[in-house]
């Protein structure tokens, strides 16, 4: 499939559209990520799911065409401006200039106008006056929330302070226009980066021997995490999710070189249909001493179609979950072996098989699936998640949908960890 050959010019394309990000001195928060879910069912009533959770996939992204110009001339560059910033929801990333007077709601005649069935025609009004910015509900629905608290008054929107409308999360920023000016920029190379990592996940499988089903959550910066799938022959198919340690632009190159390496099987001397070997050639190769002290953990696996034999590898990666028919619990696949570049090559890296019975489902993930705090503020744990899984799902192209959405449900944070 096109979307999983990465050329060299594709890279040369990321790579320039993260110098340029690197180059910008910005202060960002860099502090959310991507986590992705994958799930794929073999049509002999063999169902592989692959699962993280984040999100949905989004491509739909108008950081392009829908960020505001803040081009200014440099006598007014210094000058401070009000803007909102969406950090959730379809029009994540977009920035908005206040001036005096603006309303946000579904209707066309809003300054802001969000297309969601949560927000209110006209929901909220936002006015600017002596440098403050001041938010009034005029009766919405589903309410408007500062910062957790629903608003019953006119209420001042602080800076950094979050504006929850429908299912849109705004904040409030103060920048001087040469920062906005900067920023938008910055914005577009790393939305660039980003569909550039998002082209690499494959399509979802929906004829032929294997069937399958991801979720994953695009952020508003970069993340390390990636999934993918292949077919190394007729019968075999390879399926992996890898997960690189920190966040930005470097992690989301780190895993893109990862998985083409996987994608195009260019590792040297390696059988692919081998989990162990596959790791242990990838910890030769992504030594962490010369890839800017970057390592990652990875679940890797091979189904045979014709045998249902399961072979796989993990190293330092969330356990797989093995969902038989007639089991109420989940079975954990994993081995014992570390990060991959966290210690010196040449080491052997365990693997594991099994065999996969009829009706059975494999949810692999990243650990974005389960570490959450909920709105009660208590951390949920692994065996919460174990209990998600278990649960009895509806449609298979919508698994890994309906645990994206339920830990979106749990989470107490806007933003999956």
């Amino acid at each position: 499939m096109a979307a999983f050959i990465t050329g060299l010019t594709e890279l040369d394309r990321v790579y320039a559209a993260s110098q340029r990000v690197l180059s910008k001195q910005l202060n960002l928060d860099s502090n959310q990520r991507s986590e992705p879910v994958l799930s794929a069912r073999v049509r002999t009533h063999v169902l592989i799911h692959a699962a993280s959770a984040a999100g949905v996939l989004n491509l739909d992204s108008h950081s392009e065409e829908t960020l505001t110009d803040f081009s200014v001339g440099s006598e007014y560059e210094n000058d401070e401006v009000h803007c909102l910033v969406v950090v959730e929801g379809q029009r994540q990333g977009e920035r908005f200039e206040l001036s005096e007077a603006h309303s946000i709601g579904r209707d066309a005649g809003c300054t802001i106008q969000l297309q969601d069935p949560a927000v209110s025609r006209v929901h909220c009004h936002i006015q600017v006056e002596h440098g403050q910015v001041m938010v009034t509900d005029p009766g919405s629905r589903n309410g408007t929330f500062v910062d957790g608290v629903r608003i019953v008054s006119p209420t001042l929107l602080e800076p950094a302070s979050r504006l929850k409308v429908g299912d849109h999360i705004l904040r409030h920023d103060i920048r001087t226009r040469r920062e906005v000016a900067r920023e938008q920029e910055l914005a577009h190379d790393i939305a660039q980066a980003r569909a550039y990592v998002a082209a690499l996940i494959p399509e979802q499988l929906s004829t032929g021997p294997v069937l399958t089903s991801w979720a994953f959550e695009p952020c508003e910066a970069l993340g390390g995490d990636l999934l993918g799938y292949y077919w190394l022959d007729e019968r075999r198919i390879a399926l992996y999710v890898l997960d690189v340690c920190g966040h930005g632009v470097l992690a989301a190159m780190h895993s893109a070189s990862v998985s083409s390496v996987l994608r195009n099987r260019t590792l040297p001397d390696t059988d692919f249909g081998a989990p162990g070997s596959v790791l242990e050639r990838l910890n030769r190769n992504f030594q962490m001493e010369e890839h800017g002290g970057m390592y990652f953990t990875i679940w890797y696996g091979v189904f045979d179609t014709a045998t249902r034999l399961l072979r796989y590898a993990s190293a330092g990666h969330p356990p797989a979950l093995l969902l038989e028919h007639g089991r109420a619990e989940p079975h954990k696949l994993e081995t014992k072996n570390p990060p991959i570049g966290a210690l010196p090559g040449g080491r052997r890296f365990r693997e594991e098989s099994c065999e996969l019975g009829a009706g059975a489902r494999l949810y692999v993930f990243s650990d974005g699936a389960f570490e959450l705090t909920t709105d009660e503020g208590l951390a949920w744990t692994f065996e919460e998640f174990e209990k998600l899984v278990a649960l009895p799902g509806g449609a298979q192209a919508d698994e890994a949908g309906r645990i994206h959405r339920e830990v979106r449900r749990l989470a107490r944070s806007e933003t999956l960890e």
